[in-house]
């Protein structure tokens, strides 16, 4: 068992390591709900796109997309749904992608990383591992 004051350093950094990748997720969830209110500013036919009120949000696909893990598409949208049984099925999803313009995750891209602090821990940036992988580093960096 740790000393009290090794336990108490432990615990403080793993709060603030979950603080901070909630504030990430909650600035990256935050930007997409933004942009789900302009949403015709990416779509391909600004006037039609996402007027119905469909099982496919625009946020709800932005969301799947950046989520998805490699997974075949039926598998991925019953994890996504936590297999429901009105899981939408793969055509819907085809059609509702298509009506995404590419320049909505350019911006989402360009908006998240520029609002991420810049705080100098890797080669002067703090890395982001989104899509699962991960980095090892040196633990003589933060020295």
């Amino acid at each position: 068992k740790r000393p009290l004051k090794l336990e108490l350093i432990f615990n403080f950094k793993e709060v603030t390591y979950m603080n901070n990748s909630t504030l990430i997720k909650d600035k990256l969830l935050s930007l997409i709900n933004e942009m789900d209110q302009y949403h015709w500013l990416f779509t391909r036919n600004p006037e039609i796109d996402f007027t119905r009120v469909k099982k496919w949000s625009f946020s709800d696909v932005i969301r799947f997309i950046i989520t998805m893990e490699g997974n075949s598409l039926k598998d991925e949208l019953y994890d996504y749904f936590d297999f429901s049984c009105d899981t939408p099925t793969n055509s819907s999803f085809n059609q509702r992608r298509s009506q995404v313009l590419p320049d909505a995750f350019e911006f989402l891209f360009h908006e998240f990383t520029s609002s991420v602090s810049h705080e100098k821990l890797y080669h002067g940036y703090r890395l982001l591992a989104c899509d699962g992988s991960d980095r090892r580093i040196s633990f003589s960096m933060y020295e």
